[in-house]
């Protein structure tokens, strides 16, 4: 069995780059799981990494846009994954208070 689960955490939670560990599998049970709320903080930490550290602010590049392009192929990717891994079968949302 198959089953997607995407997860919303609370706005403290964001804010103190905290997410919950979840177990993906569990006898006979495969489990694809999206915290986009991790992700987003995740894609925050990254694009800061290459504008200030690996460009150096050598070019143009902020860090808002390097988190814009990577949120753009992220969900992309999201998007084409999804359709093939879990296509057809049912979803679940889970908001942790």
């Amino acid at each position: 069995m198959y089953k997607k689960i995407y997860i919303k955490i609370k706005k403290a939670c964001q804010k103190q780059q905290l997410s919950p560990l979840i177990s993906t599998k569990k006898e006979n049970v495969s489990t694809f799981v999206n915290n986009l709320d991790a992700v987003s903080i995740r894609r925050a930490q990254l694009s800061r990494f290459f504008v200030d550290i690996i460009n150096k602010n050598q070019d143009e590049l902020n860090a808002l846009t390097m988190l814009n392009r990577l949120n753009h192929l992220g969900f992309q990717f999201l998007e084409i994954t999804g359709s093939y891994a879990a296509k057809g079968l049912p979803f679940y949302t889970i908001n942790l208070a």
